[in-house]
């Protein structure tokens, strides 16, 4: 299976960039792994962001 890449949306509650919002593109095995790591991080108390949305190559769109 080819990895897809995937543009996430996340916004900064602490450190350097908090109160921001940036776009950065990661490249994952599935869009269901991408789903999966994204809740697990913005669920995640110890990450300082949030994942906001993100969409697919394919079309594929998730808020959060």
């Amino acid at each position: 299976m080819k990895p897809i890449t995937v543009e996430l949306s996340k916004y900064h509650l602490k450190g350097l960039l908090e109160g921001t919002t940036t776009v950065e593109s990661m490249r994952f095995p599935s869009w269901k792994t991408a789903c999966e790591w994204a809740g697990g991080v913005t669920m995640n108390t110890a990450v300082s962001y949030v994942v906001l949305g993100m969409s697919g190559e394919n079309g594929e769109v998730a808020m959060f």
